[in-house]
This record gives C-alpha cells, structure tokens and sequence, in this order.
C-alpha cells in the first residue's frame, strides 16, 4: 500500500474535498467531490495536474502524472441523489423501502444499513401486527419517514464537516471533550458517530440527542472558560496588589537604609 490502508484518508479544501479508500488489490480508489463549475473548468491533462499541484500535491507522487492526467478523464463527474418522500406507503398494497423512499449521499455510510433497518422494523411490525398489511403499511411509514429524513440530513451535514470542519482547532477539541466525557460517561455522553453506527437508537432520536448533548457541553464550556477567565482575572489582581505591597516595603527599606547613618550608634553609609 502506498498509505495506510486501514483509514479513510481525506484531503478536505473546505470547498470540496478528495478521499482515497484501499482496495483489496493494495490500491486506493480515489474520489473528488466538488462542485459542478469546478469540474467544468478542467478539460486538459495539464489543467487536471495544475489543480493537483495547487490543491493536492502531496498525492501527486502517490498517483503519478501520467496516471492522474489519464485517469482524471475515464469517468466523468456525476450527481449526488438525495430523496426525501412521504409517506412510504400506498394503502395495503405496496411499500417503499431502501434508496427507493430515502436515496441519501454516501458522507455517513448508512445508506445500505438503512436500507436493511427498514426491512427489520417492518418485519417486526408483521409480528406484532399478525401481518395485516392495512395496519403494518401506515405503522411503517409513521416510523420510518422521521428516521430516513434525519439520516439524509446528517449524510449532508457530514459532507460539510468532512471537507470543512476537520480543518477547524475548535472542531478538533470539541471531538476531544466528546470522547473523554464519553469514557467518564458512557451512558450519558454518546458520541453522534457511535450512536449512529453502533446503536439501535433510532436515526431521528440520535440526531436530537446530539443536538442537546452539543448545546449542553457547549454551555459547560463557556462556563468554563468565564470561570478561568474571571479567575485569572481575580488572580491577577491580587498579585498585582501584593507587588504593589511589596514594592511599597522595598521603597521604605530604601529610605531606611540611606538614612540609618543618622542614627546616633556611629554607622557611617558611604
């Protein structure tokens, strides 16, 4: 492998971002998201390696310049599909499940997996519905469409904090108080990744426990940072009023020192 193989390596531009993903053969599959103007103004090899070198040019040497010039062109840029319906059914005789209801983008993983959630709540509203289709059908879609709505959202928020927020310091701190509240408090603090992938807390409810747990922990933090604030601020102070002390000390000490040869024991200061 050319890179550690075991990650999913990102290059985000805050605009657009590349990902490179490995493949069983020790290569890395490579995909570009950006706008659509963006590839409209790369129409040469040379373009395509003049954008690399400004944009990527640590994965130049990587993919090579033949090969990037020559493979940039085999496919060309495609859309993204996102889908939002409601509701899934019609009546007691059809029903819509997978990317056929909710088609999200690829920024969360989850498009399969929700997919495959929809055929495990649907069967198990069979068995608690003795498979009548007139009630399992509207039952189906009343839980299903706030769940593969909130997925479809956070797919789209994903993709803006791929290319955008992993460049931030706060983003990168805030990951960090997440995972350590989450070791000292597993059961309250659950990261939104962790929840999502590893859970059965449905998408919707997921979404607004990160939401309350962002706001919470926010306002922590600040009342944090006022805290230190304020007491360094105190701190401050009260040095400053000790030195002022101090100084008041060390200047009657000075005087006293220059005026001691007037004391009638015969100490004469040169």
């Amino acid at each position: 492998f050319a890179m550690e193989p075991n990650y999913l390596h990102i290059w985000p531009r805050n605009t657009f971002m590349m990902i490179a993903l490995p493949n069983m053969d020790k290569s890395f599959t490579c995909t570009l998201f950006m706008p659509f103007e963006e590839f409209e103004k790369l129409t040469t090899g040379k373009q395509v390696l003049g954008f690399f070198q400004i944009h990527f040019p640590d994965a130049i040497p990587l993919i090579g310049e033949r090969e990037l010039k020559h493979d940039y062109f085999l496919l060309p840029a495609q859309a993204m599909i996102s889908v939002k319906c409601s509701s899934y059914h019609l009546a007691s005789r059809c029903v819509l499940m997978g990317d056929a209801a909710h088609a999200v983008v690829p920024f969360y993983g989850q498009g399969m997996n929700a997919g495959f959630e929809d055929c495990l709540v649907f069967d198990e509203l069979m068995d608690q519905l003795h498979n009548d289709l007139g009630a399992c059908l509207p039952e189906f879609s009343r839980l299903r469409v706030p769940d593969d709505h909130a997925i479809s959202d956070l797919a789209m928020y994903n993709y803006i904090e791929m290319r955008e927020h992993v460049n931030s310091t706060w983003f990168i701190f805030r990951k960090h108080v997440d995972n350590f509240l989450h070791t000292l408090m597993p059961s309250t603090i659950v990261p939104l990744y962790t929840m999502v992938t590893f859970t059965r807390i449905r998408y919707h409810e997921a979404l607004q426990r990160w939401k309350w747990q962002k706001k919470i922990i926010n306002r922590g933090l600040f009342v944090m940072g006022a805290a230190g604030l304020g007491g360094t601020y105190l701190l401050i102070k009260w040095l400053a009023r000790d030195l002022n002390f101090c100084m008041e000390n060390l200047w009657g000490w000075s005087h006293y020192l220059k005026n001691i040869g007037n004391f009638p024991f015969g100490i004469q200061v040169a």
